[in-house]
C-alpha cells in the first residue's frame, strides 16, 4: 500500500487522495511503519488539509521527528494554517538539515515575501528558479520581491515571464500594469490593470494605478469613475488621502469647482502623517485659487513619481461655477522623490504599493469670470 500510494502521489498527474487512502491502508496495517505516517502526512499538505497532517506527524518516533523530512511537512502544515512564525521556525530547521529540498527553498521565500523580508524572499526563490525555470509559484513570488525592492527591469522581466506561462493571478498583472506605468507604456499599463480588476476588482492599488493612467491619457471622467469604483475599498487614512487627492483633481479636470474643494478641504481634515506634506500645501493653494471668484483656469504640470499612498473617490456632481481648465503636460521623463516610501504590501493579496502621484505647479491669473465647457470623457 506504501509503494502504491507513493506512485500515485508522484505520478504526472498526481492522485492525492487516492494515495492518501492508500497510506492510510499501510498505517493501519503498520501502525509503526514511519514513512507510511510521513508520506500521508505530505499528501494531506498537498491537499491542503493541515489537520491531518498534524495528526499522522503526532506519533512519529524521535529519530523521525529530528529529520528534514518531518520538519518541512510540520512547517508546511503551519503554513496553511495561517502560523507564519512556526513555519518559517520549522522550515529554517528542515533547510539547515537537508539542503537539496526545492520546495522548502519556495515556502520559505513565500513566507518571507509575506512578511516583508525581501533580500531572505529572492535569494530562496532565486535557487528555485535556478534548478526549475518554469516554476511559476516561485515566478509570482519572485517578481513580487524584485518589485518591492526597487528592481523594476528584473520584476517585469520575472512577472512577464510567469504571465506568459499561464498564470492569471490579479495581483501579478496589477504590479506589472503599475511598472508599465511608471515606464510611461500607458497603453500597456490600461491593458494589464483592466485585466487584473476583472480578476478581483478589490484591490485598491490597482484602481488608483487605472485611474492615473487615465489622467495620463488625459481622460479625467474615466479617472473619475474609476476612482468612484474604489472608494469602498479604500482601509487606511493613507489610501483616503490618496483618493481624495487625485479625485480632486479629477473634479478640476472636469470643471467641478465645488466638488473638486469638497474634496480639497476633506483631504485637509486628515491627519498630517497619512500623506506627503507637498499634497497639504497643493491642497491650501488650490483651495485659495478655486475660492476666488475671479481666478481663470491654470495649467498645472503632473509629474509622475512614485508614491506610496493611494486613492478612493467622491460623488459626481456637475456645477456651472467657475472652474480651471487643467491641461496635462507630461515632463521628459520619471522621477524618484525623496519624500516617497513605499507602503507596506497588503498581503490578503497582496496590495500593491508603489505608484505613482501628481503634483500640479499652479501659476495663477486674474482675468474675467468664464464658464468652461463640459469635458467630454468615455
Amino acid at each position: 500500500y506504501l509503494g502504491l500510494g507513493l506512485l500515485q502521489m508522484n505520478a504526472s498527474s498526481p492522485d492525492l487522495d487516492t494515495a492518501a487512502g492508500q497510506f492510510k491502508k499501510a498505517m493501519e496495517l503498520d501502525p509503526g511503519l514511519i514513512e507510511a505516517r510521513l508520506a500521508y502526512a505530505e499528501a494531506a499538505v498537498r491537499l491542503n488539509n493541515a489537520q491531518l497532517a498534524e495528526k499522522a506527524l503526532e506519533d512519529v518516533d524521535i529519530q523521525a521527528a529530528s529529520s528534514a523530512r518531518y520538519h518541512y511537512l510540520l512547517g508546511y502544515s503551519r503554513y496553511i494554517q495561517g502560523d507564519l512564525v512556526d513555519a518559517q521556525a520549522e522550515l529554517e530547521s528542515a533547510l539547515q538539515l537537508d539542503i537539496t529540498n526545492l520546495e522548502v527553498y519556495r515556502l520559505l521565500g513565500e513566507i518571507y515575501c509575506t512578511q516583508e523580508q525581501y533580500p531572505e524572499a529572492i535569494e530562496m526563490l532565486e535557487t528555485v528558479i535556478l534548478y526549475e525555470p518554469e516554476n511559476t509559484d516561485a515566478l509570482a513570488w519572485l517578481g513580487q520581491a524584485y518589485y518591492e525592492t526597487g528592481n523594476d527591469k528584473k520584476a517585469l522581466e520575472v512577472l512577464t515571464e510567469a504571465i506568459d506561462s499561464g498564470i492569471r493571478s490579479a495581483k501579478l498583472l496589477s504590479i506589472r500594469g503599475q511598472l508599465y506605468l511608471e515606464e510611461n507604456e500607458v497603453d500597456k499599463a490600461i491593458a494589464d490593470l483592466n485585466a487584473s480588476l476583472k480578476l478581483d476588482k478589490t484591490i485598491f492599488d490597482t484602481n488608483l494605478a487605472l485611474s492615473l493612467a487615465f489622467l495620463e491619457k488625459k481622460q479625467p471622467g474615466n479617472a473619475y469613475m474609476q476612482l468612484s469604483a474604489a472608494e469602498a475599498y479604500y482601509e487606511t487614512d493613507a489610501e483616503h488621502a490618496s483618493l481624495l487627492y487625485y479625485r480632486a483633481q479629477s473634479l478640476e479636470l472636469l470643471d467641478e469647482t465645488i466638488a473638486a474643494i469638497r474634496d480639497w478641504k476633506a483631504l485637509l481634515a486628515l491627519q498630517a502623517s497619512s500623506m506627503p506634506s507637498a499634497w497639504r500645501q497643493l491642497a491650501n493653494q488650490r483651495l485659495e485659487i478655486l475660492s476666488t471668484p475671479t481666478v481663470t483656469p491654470v495649467t498645472p504640470t503632473l509629474t509622475m513619481t512614485r508614491m506610496p499612498t493611494r486613492t478612493p473617490t467622491v460623488t459626481f456632481t456637475r456645477m456651472p461655477s467657475r472652474t480651471p481648465t487643467i491641461t496635462i503636460t507630461r515632463l521628459p521623463t520619471l522621477t524618484k522623490t525623496q519624500t516617497v516610501t513605499r507602503l507596506p504590501t497588503q498581503t490578503r493579496t497582496v496590495t500593491l504599493t508603489r505608484l505613482p502621484s501628481m503634483t500640479i505647479t499652479v501659476t495663477p491669473t486674474v482675468k474675467p469670470t468664464a464658464t468652461p465647457t463640459p469635458v467630454s470623457t468615455k
